[in-house]
């Protein structure tokens, strides 16, 4: 079974299994444990967690992975956003607020992975 993503952590690895889910394809997610002895070993692929598929979902798993890493991208380009009720500054892939559950401001929402 082929590694069709290597993450920088294990929470964007499962991210990208749950986004696969959603377009149908069943994956894995490998490597948590050594992700988590990165103090004693070096970060690279091979200690990274990374979402595995099956020979025949590859191809597709790769296109999709495309579109999922360039969203991931743009999430993380936006400015952070404050709050308009409790004026806290949030990531500005939030879309709510992460102290008072108020949505972003309609010109900070973006569209769904």
């Amino acid at each position: 079974m082929p590694v069709v993503y290597s993450a920088e952590n294990p929470a964007e690895a499962h991210l990208c299994r749950q986004f696969l889910s959603s377009e149908g394809i069943e994956s894995r997610v490998d490597g948590e444990i050594l992700w988590q002895a990165r103090g004693d070993l070096p970060p690279n692929e091979s200690t990274n967690p990374t979402v595995i598929v099956s020979d025949e979902d590859y191809e597709t798993a790769r296109a999709l992975i495309e579109h999922f890493e360039q969203k991931l991208q743009d999430g993380r380009e936006l400015d952070t956003w404050s709050c308009p009720h409790c004026a806290e500054d949030n990531p500005g892939n939030f879309e709510v607020c992460w102290n008072c559950g108020e949505s972003a401001p309609a010109a900070q929402q973006t569209e769904p992975l």
